[in-house]
């Protein structure tokens, strides 16, 4: 689907290229008037969506962030750590939901950020030039890049993503999160059966004989498990026959973190902690109260004094020192990393206002960019990751504040958004709560590795409901004959359907090996920073390969365009959100049929009705 923001006003006639800063005035002209509305809660109905919206939004940001923090301090010698990460995650948050327009998206570090930080890290010490200041430099220079790319209007460019991108792209995340959540999952394997002992220092059970590892490896697969498939289970509470609907509706609201807590209260009974077993649990950097020192850098090398503030064009006290020719190399690296976050956030920020969302608010893609620009460069002065735009969390964030409803499609039962409750509270206060844990790491410190591969597993899993790609991936492993009478499947010809679902996922598989750096000779620089641009590689595949091999009436069907009527009026009022946790007993009514090839809508109900219509695959 393409993305068209509400922001492209018309231009007047003669005009075919925007005026500097013209997007980000017209971003702010529409999103301001609506800026009181986002704060303000009507009902304690939306209250209950904000809370629950928000422990989910800060367990699925915390955690990865844990994993990624210690990958970092690992490969930067201590540099950079946990702290560094936890800032960075919760003071770009707080920034994006004040100041940003769509305050809806959820921001952090990712992945890709940490191989780019590793990344600078080896061109630092190539150059001799001290790391804090050369990665701070990187990132004023981003930041600055950043704006201008949105001073002049070229988000334009990512929002003409269309569904064929976008579900390649979302595929492509909840593939990584589930081989995440798997190579956990065999890291708590021993490596050598025949040893007698381990010798892991992150091991508690290193030291011990061989089979204690073993055995405490198969109760974290136990642990796992469980907590995947009650999260899973959890997540369609709604569609559960037993409980009443105030318990359904805290199931599928709160599932994730109420089985957080749970599998981690199991890990301490017994059967799961005893002599024989050991389980791992997430490295933190202090273990106890007493050791935990709240806010403080993991170094203080190139900084001033003990604060966090990096000396621009100071040394790291080990005789490197920050020249002025070294400052304009770090353009190069700069450009590199504005080139990650300007598929990255705005593909993140694309699948987070997806029309079926229902969002009734315009986006700010040029003013938000420009944010995330200004956030950038404090990233770099306070020598912290930079962050963007997380997937899948950004998307499931906004499904959390959603009113969930249920229909019957070809392919089963399906999820319908009624409406969303569109309010900052709950970016916010994860993003504050991200914050908060710096003091928290002796909490932190008891939740089992086992729990985040299993959270692990929920996130790429859940990541699949709504794809069309993962749609007809199932249905080529089916036979012709049990086939769900989805419109891809009746309206075009199955062998132009298998090109084309093939073509999308060797696309993901490319995305992937690049990504996590496969089939590179080990010790090679990593690749995975350039995996955006095989993103960016697919939009000009999509305008100008693909018609030629596919009849414009099949990419109707397999690459529908966004609805016409998507984008609501500038001054249209928020929803109200959701009435109650119980929804209310009336017959649905069904929406007129929607002419073929044609995408739709679902339409908000009205107080008190609930509103059912066909969804177009």
């Amino acid at each position: 689907m393409s993305h068209e923001p509400a922001s492209s006003a018309a231009k007047p006639p003669g005009r075919s290229k925007e005026a500097w800063f013209e997007g980000i005035a017209t971003d702010l002209k529409l999103r301001l008037p609506l800026y009181g509305s986002d704060w303000t809660v009507e009902s304690s109905a939306q209250a209950q969506k904000i809370l629950a919206a928000t422990l989910f939004a800060y367990f699925t940001s915390v955690l990865p962030a844990v994993i990624f923090g210690d990958q970092l301090a690992l490969a930067t010698d201590g540099t950079m750590g946990l702290m560094e990460v936890l800032m960075s995650t919760g003071g770009l948050g707080i920034l994006y939901s004040i100041f940003a327009g769509q305050g809806l998206v959820i921001v952090g570090v990712t992945g890709p950020v940490v191989f780019f930080e590793v990344t600078v890290w080896a061109m630092a010490k190539q150059m001799k030039a001290p790391f804090m200041q050369m990665n701070a430099w990187v990132n004023i220079w981003c930041g600055i890049m950043h704006i201008v790319v949105a001073a002049g209007g070229y988000t334009k460019l990512v929002q003409q993503v269309t569904a064929f991108s976008g579900e390649i792209f979302g595929f492509f995340i909840s593939v990584a999160y589930i081989f995440l959540g798997f190579r956990n999952i065999i890291d708590l394997f021993p490596t050598d059966l025949n040893s007698a002992t381990q010798k892991s220092t992150d091991d508690p059970a290193a030291g011990q004989p061989t089979s204690v590892h073993l055995a405490s490896a198969f109760a974290s697969v136990v642990l796992a498990a469980s907590m995947y498939s009650s999260s899973m289970s959890l997540h369609h509470a709604k569609e559960w026959r037993i409980l009443n609907d105030s318990l359904r509706w805290v199931g599928q609201n709160y599932g994730v973190v109420l089985m957080l807590v749970a599998c981690t209260a199991l890990s301490f009974v017994p059967v799961f902690e005893n002599d024989q077993i050991a389980l791992q649990r997430l490295p933190v950097p202090f273990g106890s109260w007493a050791e935990n020192q709240g806010p403080v850098p993991s170094t203080t090398k190139g900084r001033v004094g003990d604060s966090f503030v990096v000396s621009l064009m100071g040394s790291d006290g080990d005789g490197n020192k920050m020249e002025a020719w070294m400052v304009f190399v770090a353009i190069f690296p700069a450009l590199m990393l504005l080139i990650l976050f300007f598929f990255d956030h705005n593909v993140s920020s694309i699948l987070a206002q997806d029309p079926k969302f229902n969002l009734k608010k315009p986006p700010a893609f040029n003013w938000d960019f420009a944010v995330l620009g200004f956030g950038v460069m404090l990233c770099g002065v306070f020598g912290v990751p930079p962050g963007n735009g997380l997937i899948p969390q950004a998307p499931l964030h906004v499904r959390a504040l959603a009113v969930v409803e249920y229909e019957d499609t070809p392919g089963g039962r399906r999820e319908v958004y009624a409406a969303v409750v569109e309010k900052r509270w709950s970016n916010l206060i994860q993003s504050v709560l991200c914050l908060i844990t710096i003091f928290l790491f002796p909490l932190l410190k008891l939740i089992p590795q086992a729990v985040l591969a299993g959270t692990f597993l929920y996130m790429g899993a859940s990541g699949f409901f709504g794809n069309a790609l993962w749609d007809r991936f199932n249905c080529m492993l089916m036979e012709a004959k049990r086939r769900p009478d989805y419109d891809f499947v009746t309206k075009v010809g199955w062998p132009q359907v298998r090109k084309y679902t093939l073509l999308q996922l060797f696309s993901v598989a490319l995305i992937f090996f690049v990504a996590f750096n496969f089939f590179m000779p080990e010790g090679s620089p990593s690749v995975a920073v350039v995996f955006p641009v095989i993103i960016a590689i697919l939009i000009p595949l999509r305008e100008f390969w693909i018609p030629t091999e596919w009849e414009p009436e099949e990419l109707l069907v397999l690459d529908p365009p966004a609805d016409a009527s998507a984008d609501p009026p500038a001054d249209e009022e928020t929803n109200s959100g959701p009435e109650a946790p119980e929804e209310p007993k009336v017959e649905p009514k069904r929406a007129k049929a929607v002419p073929e090839a044609e995408p739709t809508k679902t339409p908000i109900a009205p107080a008190g009705e609930v509103v059912s219509v066909e969804v177009v695959s």
